[in-house]
């Protein structure tokens, strides 16, 4: 795989024959399946790393990479997420079980259990957050990942 990073951000992930060069009017990508031309990426505001291994939930424009570690931007966490996208990530961070534990409010527990979405500045993700000990960039990154299921 390789990845084309705008300001040090994964904005773009192609595989190994993918080729990519520049013309007159920006950076041409060819997939093999399709070419596209992206305007905005310059020599100076881009670099392109090969032979890479992408995090397992990669979406353009959410990680910084700089050629050795990826580093999740949660900066671009959302502010709201599904209740399935929700549970997705807790189960995947080994944390669904401990959210039971951690609603003590009957009026919290039935908005867990039938809400839709969750809203990142809900006080039943603060009830969360502080029944597992999770500090705002732990819940910023876990909304980050919920957001990719």
């Amino acid at each position: 795989m390789k990845t084309i990073c705008k300001d040090g951000i994964s904005v773009y992930l192609l595989e190994d024959d993918a080729t990519v060069e520049f013309v007159s009017n920006g950076l041409l990508i060819d997939t093999g399946e399709s070419k596209f031309i992206v305007s905005d990426l310059t020599l100076e505001n881009m670099d392109i790393h090969e032979d890479i291994t992408a995090p397992d939930l990669w979406r353009g424009g959410v990680y910084a990479f700089d050629g050795e570690a990826w580093v999740l931007q949660l900066n671009r966490a959302p502010r709201v997420v599904s209740m399935r996208q929700a549970r997705l990530a807790l189960l995947a961070e080994g944390l669904l079980d401990g959210v039971n534990a951690a609603i003590t409010d009957p009026a919290q527990v039935i908005e867990w259990e039938y809400a839709t979405e969750v809203k990142r500045d809900d006080d039943l993700v603060s009830a969360i957050a502080g029944g597992l000990s999770m500090t705002d960039d732990q819940v910023a990154g876990l909304f980050l990942k919920a957001s990719m299921y």
